[in-house]
């Protein structure tokens, strides 16, 4: 009998690093986001979308900055060597995000997420590009749905036990060694990581990050349907960082509900993703193909609206005053919307995960980090903007709901994009 490909050496050491990453990356990130919106917003004085909003862009710039660099160290020397490194390096810096929560000094835990986010940047190009190296081609797309769902899975994880955590009894002690024990095992697991062989010491190291930056972007746009997969991936990571960031403050704001109903949102988003990144080696039989990312578009951008219409019946709450998800849980209304956000998180599931393999299958493997280096950059470009026009929205007078409904029009462009593609004129 063979055995599952997750529970491989060749894949489920790789799979454990890089889902342990995901964890400890939301569980802070979660943390730090409820700890902005109930306490420490109120604390220094700034508004909580602003404060949220400019927190995910500190974590997403280094992709900007870094990931052309990244990319080139990926291709030129072992993938497995940089994941061990690189791993090594994050435990580091989690011994330092832990001593943030301690001293719960606010700008010392937003400086941690910055270099979380530098660490991520460059293990993003070595993690999916050494999967081509780990496994055949036939496996690739259920092993890319394997690693997304993972992803999202370690997510909610994260994000549950950040959520439900951080305001409990010492819940900034127990978030920080919690945190370092996950890092302890992510070590471990990227030890088991199998050596791989594939490095090419031709690969020049450009330091001028801004000019790798431009060059690899420019080299992206050669190749029309990776072009397309990291356009496609690019808006899927600013719609979900949008969602992520401002489900808390929608949770607080229109729904009237307290950590407890934050955290089942994130939740549930993350298990839709997971639903549709699992789904996809099914629905397209192994074979990569883009034929469902339009109507996976159409999909998002009406469960949006829906959210947006459901947003504006109910019933407002009483300042200060929070419900909790028993609560929550009791009313049709309520589970329409979870609903709602549930439908949007699968169709996202299965919009992505073609996408992501086709940029392993479709490059040339002497230039596949650079390439998923590519889409690192393009993807810190699109949250990155996200997160500016969020801002300026709500500078605008915007509410939450207001700026969800805006990101979820969005999605129609791309939706005409992937039809042109699959529907080409004669």
């Amino acid at each position: 009998m063979r055995t599952p490909l997750l529970f491989t050496r060749r894949f489920g050491a790789m799979f454990l690093c890089q889902a342990l990453s995901a964890f400890n990356d939301n569980f802070y990130k979660n943390a730090l986001t409820i700890l902005v919106i109930y306490e420490l917003s109120g604390s220094l004085g700034i508004d909580a979308g602003l404060l949220i909003s400019a927190a995910a862009a500190m974590f997403i710039l280094p992709f900007f900055l870094c990931s052309a660099f990244a990319g080139q160290l990926a291709d030129r020397y072992p993938k497995y060597q940089l994941v061990r490194l690189l791993k090594a390096t994050e435990m580091g810096m989690f011994v330092f995000a832990a001593i943030a929560l301690y001293t719960g000094s606010a700008w010392f835990m937003l400086s941690m997420l910055f270099l979380l986010g530098l660490q991520a940047a460059f293990f993003g190009p070595a993690k999916y590009a050494i999967l081509p190296e780990l496994l055949r081609e036939d496996e690739l797309l259920a092993g890319n749905g394997m690693v997304e769902a993972g992803t999202f899975l370690s997510i909610l994880l994260g994000t549950l036990l950040g959520g439900l955590l951080i305001l409990g009894d010492h819940g900034l002690h127990i978030v920080a060694w919690l945190m370092l024990l996950m890092g302890v095992l992510g070590m471990f697991a990227a030890y088991r990581v199998p050596v791989t062989t594939q490095d090419n010491k031709a690969v020049a190291l450009d330091y001028n990050l801004l000019r790798s930056t431009w060059q690899m972007v420019l080299h992206a746009r050669i190749n029309q349907p990776i072009f397309h997969a990291i356009l496609g991936i690019s808006w899927f990571w600013a719609l979900g960082a949008t969602y992520l960031t401002q489900i808390p403050l929608f949770s607080k704001e229109i729904v009237g509900g307290n950590e407890e109903v934050v955290t089942f949102f994130t939740g549930l988003f993350s298990v839709g993703i997971a639903i549709g990144s699992l789904a996809c080696h099914r629905l397209l039989h192994g074979k990569v193909s883009f034929r469902f990312a339009p109507y996976a578009l159409a999909v998002m951008a009406f469960g949006g609206a829906d959210v947006y219409w459901i947003a504006q019946s109910l019933p407002n709450h009483a300042v200060g005053e929070f419900i909790g998800l028993a609560a929550f849980l009791d009313s049709p209304v309520h589970l329409h919307l979870a609903m709602a956000l549930l439908l949007i998180s699968i169709a996202g599931g299965i919009f992505i995960v073609p996408l992501y393999t086709s940029l392993q299958v479709f490059s040339v493997p002497e230039f596949r980090a650079r390439t998923i280096a590519s889409n690192n950059v393009m993807n810190a470009l699109f949250i990155a903007l996200a997160s500016l026009v969020a801002t300026i929205l709500y500078g605008y007078g915007f509410k939450v709901d207001d700026v969800l409904m805006t990101a979820s029009l969005l999605n129609i462009p791309l939706m005409i994009m992937f039809w042109r593609d699959i529907h080409p004129k004669e």
